[in-house]
């Protein structure tokens, strides 16, 4: 969404609703109501750190409210045939009623690799995300790739190269993981991991999954 209906140089200001993500072990950016900052910024924040302060503010910016940006989002969802999946919040929090399947993922990710914005973003290692508070003074966020295709501590197995992906974990959900790769012949390849116990488990069976990809080829 962000991607098709925003402008990265919009400038949001963080609301209420958008600095008081509650839930228990929710990461976030730390952004305070009134704080103005752009939405490349925010995506950055969200996609990067997994901070889902981040993910809220910009679905108030392209909908006008998470609730509408979820409705919105389901219609998306149809478009695109994404029949096995139904969103309530931006963020992926946990909800019985959000949910969503492998190949669903796969579908959007595939919709995402349209944009060039989308590739260099999922390729970022470090950003720093910089904004101005309510009382106007500058502020910013260090962000380091926690990937460790990207930074070096796992490689996947040769000739594929990982050009990156994005993971998330809720304690119903498991570790979960979607990667996107290529061959030596730039073939494109999309890999989904659901519900692994552990991070370690989660990338191991990635590996596995890539390994698979490679004797196919």
């Amino acid at each position: 969404m962000t991607f098709k209906y925003a402008k990265f140089d919009d400038t949001v200001t963080i609301s209420y609703n958008a600095s008081h993500v509650t839930e228990p072990g929710a990461r976030l950016c730390g952004f305070k109501e009134g704080d103005k900052i752009s939405v490349k910024d925010l995506l950055y924040g969200m996609m990067v750190y997994s901070g889902n302060d981040a993910a809220v503010a910009l679905a108030e910016h392209i909908s006008g409210s998470e609730t509408d940006f979820a409705a919105e989002m389901n219609q998306e969802m149809v478009a695109i045939g994404a029949s096995g999946t139904h969103f309530v919040n931006a963020s992926g929090l946990h909800d019985d009623q959000h949910y969503t399947t492998a190949y669903d993922l796969y579908l959007i990710f595939h919709e995402l690799l349209k944009y060039d914005d989308f590739k260099e973003l999922l390729q970022c290692t470090k950003y720093t995300a910089e904004w101005t508070d309510a009382q106007g003074k500058k502020q910013s966020l260090d962000i380091t790739s926690t990937d460790p295709y990207l930074t070096g501590s796992r490689q996947a197995p040769k000739p594929l190269t990982v050009i990156g992906g994005k993971s998330g974990t809720t304690i119903k959900a498991g570790s979960c993981l979607i990667m996107y790769s290529q061959d030596k012949k730039n073939r494109d390849y999309i890999s989904v991991i659901l519900k692994a116990d552990s991070s370690y488990s989660m990338y191991t069976q990635m590996n596995h999954m890539l390994e698979y990809v490679k004797r196919g080829k």
